[in-house]
């Protein structure tokens, strides 16, 4: 029998936790992934975020990413949660001597959610803003705190304006001016104590949800009905905004065939698949974990990545309106603040400010971007703490105290980017983070298509879904999707080496240092630590270290029968020898 009954570096058998639960409906784990779609760290990169071309363009590229790369990844990740009902971390025993990426990610991914609630509490401050009787970033409200003319907003002495003219865009120098001068110790620090109390408020929500709603099932739910609520906010937003002015001109522009744009949309084929995986990584495989066993996971994934692709479109719709709404006002001005977290949080406020019922506009949007944020985060924390829960047998008995120490740490450190100098890092995290996500990615296929094996990945496919996974598709997997994120990694590398050699205001965080270092020395000193704890020849060594320990469904009943299946299985390993029979499989199948 090649799989092994031995765990790690072979001191403990993996125990699994049968209480983990299941979502309520199949239908919860693809609202959990179109969530991903509303992604605000993707948009605040307005390079990759942006849709220049028309739907002749997009749509179809979108599409060719979704086939050819996004796709076979997600299946991927799906059936290593779903096949061993277990988080990131521990989904790894499918091949011991890559473990080192689950351990990794599990730091990785609480930095990722820190830093990921810059974009729950920036919609939260202007929330609250929202409510006061005039919007401070209103005509009227504006002058209380400013003397600088800003867009929209006409002076006694305004006179047509001669060639280039810019003025400041009302919301944005509304955020730019909360963050105040202090000096501690000789140091100057520029922190804005409202942010600070919007961390504190968006952490207060997302501790009642984990913590009130602790099974599976009811965060499933709340889910489903938030996606639902966001997707109807979003539309709605979208319809308002097509009769304002200007907005028919770019309907035009993006339903008009064009050739070009499709050429154009090629090129950035491979940053299409970035948005579709999470801000962090590994979640997908654990939000697969708590499907059924016996569930299709293809289907599945083609329904979230359409679904992220529409909401893309959408937002990116909708931000194109907003820009639209404010040029058509703002005559022969130019707006002279283009926030680098783009349009659609500080920008569109003055937007909002603009139509009649300004109060409950900004109320709606940005209930709809704060919701958004939060649904994201609690995802991520869920993965956080089923993982953590699924690899450390001994912390289950205490999960309601230590996922209130993680929550409390989180936010703890969210606090920091109430400071200008860590706020605007946030970018530069967003890319580091992009470039480990691609880092793994590459390696995760590594470990499934080639050290497991084709005929593995098939037979275990087979055995779960009822369903054969075409080998063409694992070719796609091994050689096109790869080209894909090396495109993505090497292009992120290129664009952070800018910003440090070119940016004088760059400043160096501890997320920042902790990012870009720690996944390439650690996961190579991780393989070589499980190389020493084993014994034999060095080839031996690697042969152990490559097969899966415990790799095994939960269900007793699944269990024998997926032992009785791999007992009987000629296979060998693929490290044990260069060719095998790529009909193997279907010989064994029929």
């Amino acid at each position: 029998m090649n799989n092994e009954s031995s765990y790690g570096t072979g001191h403990r058998p993996f125990v699994s936790d049968l209480k983990r639960g299941y979502w309520t409906k199949a239908s919860d784990f693809i609202y959990a992934g179109v969530s991903f779609g509303f992604r605000m760290d993707v948009f605040a990169l307005s390079w990759i975020a942006t849709v220049e071309s028309g739907v002749s363009g997009f749509l179809p590229v979108y599409l060719i990413s979704l086939a050819f790369y996004v796709i076979p990844l997600l299946v991927v990740k799906s059936f290593m949660g779903q096949f061993s009902s277990s988080g990131f971390i521990s989904a790894m025993r499918l091949c011991p001597l890559f473990k080192g990426i689950g351990y990794i990610t599990l730091f990785l991914n609480i930095c990722v959610v820190i830093y990921y609630s810059v974009f729950a509490m920036t919609p939260m401050l202007y929330l609250f803003a929202s409510f006061k009787p005039i919007l401070p970033w209103s005509c009227e409200g504006a002058r209380a705190w400013t003397q600088e003319e800003v867009l929209l907003c006409p002076t006694a002495d305004d006179e047509k304006c001669e060639g280039v003219c810019y003025r400041s865009v009302a919301s944005v120098l509304y955020f730019q001016n909360l963050f105040k001068r202090y000096e501690v110790f000789g140091y100057t620090f520029h922190i804005s104590w409202q942010l600070a109390l919007s961390a504190v408020g968006v952490w207060i929500i997302i501790a009642l949800i984990i913590l009130m709603l602790s099974s599976i099932e009811k965060i499933g739910q709340l889910i489903r009905y938030t996606v639902q609520c966001i997707i109807a906010l979003m539309v709605f937003f979208i319809v308002r905004f097509s009769f304002l002015p200007g907005t028919a001109a770019h309907y035009e522009r993006i339903f008009s065939p064009n050739w070009k744009d499709f050429v154009t949309e090629l090129t950035k084929l491979p940053a299409y698949g970035i948005c579709a995986f999470g801000p962090g990584w590994g979640l997908f495989i654990t939000l697969a974990s708590f499907n059924r066993f016996k569930g299709n996971i293809t289907r599945p994934s083609w329904l979230i990545g359409i679904g992220q692709m529409f909401i893309i479109f959408g937002l990116d719709m909708l931000e194109k309106f907003i820009m639209l709404h404010l040029d058509s006002l703002s005559e022969d001005y130019f707006s002279r603040q283009r926030s680098q977290f783009g349009t659609f949080v500080l920008i569109g406020g003055s937007s909002m400010a603009a139509l009649k019922w300004p109060n409950l506009w900004c109320i709606l949007f940005y209930t709809m971007v704060l919701a958004s944020s939060i649904t994201i985060m609690v995802l991520q924390l869920v993965s956080i703490m089923s993982s953590i829960f699924d690899e450390f047998t001994l912390l289950r008995h205490h999960k309601l105290r230590y996922s209130t120490y993680l929550v409390g740490s989180m936010a703890l450190g969210s606090l920091s980017f109430s400071s200008l100098s860590v706020y605007e890092s946030t970018v530069n995290l967003i890319l580091e983070t992009t470039i480990n996500q691609s880092l793994i990615n590459l390696l995760l296929i590594i470990m499934v298509t080639w050290v497991y094996g084709r005929q593995r990945f098939q037979r275990d496919m087979f055995f779960m879904t009822n369903e054969r996974y075409a080998t063409w598709k694992i070719y796609i997997l091994r050689f096109f999707a790869p080209l894909c994120i090396l495109a993505v990694l090497i292009t992120a590398m290129f664009i952070v080496f800018l910003n440090y050699v070119f940016s004088s205001s760059q400043s160096l965080t501890m997320f920042d240092v902790f990012i870009k270092a720690l996944p390439w020395w650690s996961i190579p000193a991780y393989m070589f630590f499980s190389l020493y704890k084993s014994q034999g020849s060095l080839k031996e060594r690697l042969l152990k270290c490559c097969r899966p320990t415990d790799w095994y469904p939960v269900e007793a009943e699944d269990k024998l029968r997926y032992e009785e299946i791999v007992s009987s299985s000629n296979m060998t390993h693929p490290l044990t020898e260069l060719r095998w029979d790529d009909d193997a499989f279907d010989e064994e199948e029929t």
